[in-house]
């Protein structure tokens, strides 16, 4: 947004009003998620995977360590549904929630247009011998200051957007990959599933992302992070402040908290079933949405 300074002013005459900046607050109620499994019978007669010969376990320790595995199975989902989000939101500056009976909604962080490049041009694509990506690295931080105040340190690539990065003849002899100690992260660590850190070249930290996740819609796999975009981000409090939000569990089992996960699990007598039910209202919003930049750069 706007930064302005302060006006020099006669210290001999009142001081002029100035009007307090307007904000907008904006609601939304999150999208809202069931992962619901039963634990078939069977399964708890039946010796478990992993399980000695001639079976070690009862019928019911086998029921509770593969309702704890079903349990953990749903968190992931809904975890991995939040990354999904954070890369929309980051790339996008938005995010559009869809799903069964859940008409498609559009959340909009209000980030500015020049902040989303749809491709560069082909002559800058980094695939091409022309291009200059360390210098299109240094004109989006800039871009990127001027509409937020504050500086994109970090670089998340998708793999091929790295590969083409790594391999340009302005970056191969200057990325550094030394692996470094201390408080900083070292080469090679995975940050996060799918992100891992690269180097430092001028100052960015590089990272890449790659994640997968089969889509519910036409269950096919599909990259959380598209291979060929690059986002420019600000770390920290005073960067783009990433949150995970959630919303009420509508169950008066969880007392309508907001919870980030809430598990519950009940019985059927006829026919005789257990039933796990992990039930979630996600939201991942960004503070300062102007801290961030994406572009596709190949083609």
């Amino acid at each position: 947004g706007k930064r302005h300074i302060a006006r020099l002013v006669s210290p001999r005459v009142p001081a002029p009003v100035r009007q307090r900046q307007a904000h907008a607050t904006r609601a939304i109620a999150p999208a809202y998620i069931k992962e619901k499994v039963p634990f078939d019978p069977d399964d708890a007669v039946k010796r478990a995977m992993g399980e000695a010969i001639g079976g070690a376990l009862s019928p019911q320790e086998r029921e509770n360590r593969g309702l704890i595995q079903e349990t953990e199975n749903c968190i992931k989902r809904v975890v991995r549904r939040m990354e999904l989000m954070a890369s929309e939101a980051l790339r996008t500056g938005k995010l559009v929630l869809s799903g069964e009976d859940y008409p498609a909604v559009t959340v909009d962080f209000q980030r500015d247009a020049s902040l989303s490049v749809a491709t560069l041009l082909t002559t800058a694509r980094w695939s091409q011998t022309t291009s200059k990506p360390l210098r299109d690295l240094k004109a989006w931080a800039k871009l990127v200051r001027k509409q937020s105040g504050v500086n994109p340190v970090h670089a998340i690539m998708g793999d091929d957007a790295f590969s083409e990065f790594a391999d340009h003849a302005d970056v191969k002899s200057r990325l550094d990959t030394k692996n470094i100690v201390g408080s900083e992260l070292q080469v090679g660590q995975q940050v996060a599933e799918g992100q891992t850190y690269q180097g430092v070249i001028d100052g960015f930290k590089i990272f890449t992302y790659s994640g997968w996740y089969t889509d519910p819609t036409d269950d096919t796999t599909k990259e959380i992070w598209p291979a060929d975009e690059v986002a420019m981000t600000a770390p920290g409090d005073e960067g783009l402040a990433g949150e995970r939000l959630f919303g009420a569990i509508k169950d008066p089992k969880a007392g309508y908290q907001a919870l980030p996960f809430f598990p519950k699990m009940w019985q059927t007598d006829d026919p005789a079933q257990t039933w796990l039910m992990v039930q979630s209202a996600p939201l991942v919003s960004p503070k300062r949405s102007d801290a961030s930049m994406n572009v596709k750069v190949l083609g």
